[in-house]
């Protein structure tokens, strides 16, 4: 889809067919203003949080620019793989990527703690029903 755009404005109506700024990465002030928004993160007193996502956003957008495309991904690229990807050929920073790693697993076992504590309290709900 991607490389059938021409235009930057077919980019734009690509990634953000509408005109409201509620995407991750928000091209819609590209044409009129000249920049892009990542809103991707949530707010955070971390240090070492906020200092790598700048540091994510500013190798993204400088290799992006100065390294050629990467190939497009076949529709079988797992995310996994598509993490690893994006960090190999478009970020290059080793360190980034065992950050984002940590966070990943930090945040996937804390789904699946959640949803354990909301099957249990199901359980527990349809239990409190039979009786």
């Amino acid at each position: 889809l991607l490389s059938k755009c021409k235009t930057m404005q077919d980019l734009v109506g690509c990634m953000n067919p509408s005109k409201e700024q509620c995407y991750k990465l928000n091209l819609s002030c590209l044409i009129d203003c000249g920049y892009i928004e990542f809103r991707q993160h949530e707010s955070s007193k971390d240090k070492t949080t906020v200092t790598n996502w700048i540091r994510f956003c500013a190798a993204f957008v400088r290799n992006s620019a100065r390294l050629r495309s990467p190939l497009s991904l076949k529709e079988t690229t797992s995310i996994e793989e598509e993490f690893d990807l994006l960090f190999e050929y478009v970020v290059k920073d080793r360190a980034l990527r065992n950050f984002y790693r940590c966070r990943r697993d930090f945040f996937e076992a804390r789904e699946r703690e959640r949803q354990i504590k909301d099957a249990e309290s199901k359980e527990q709900s349809d239990e409190m029903n039979i009786i």
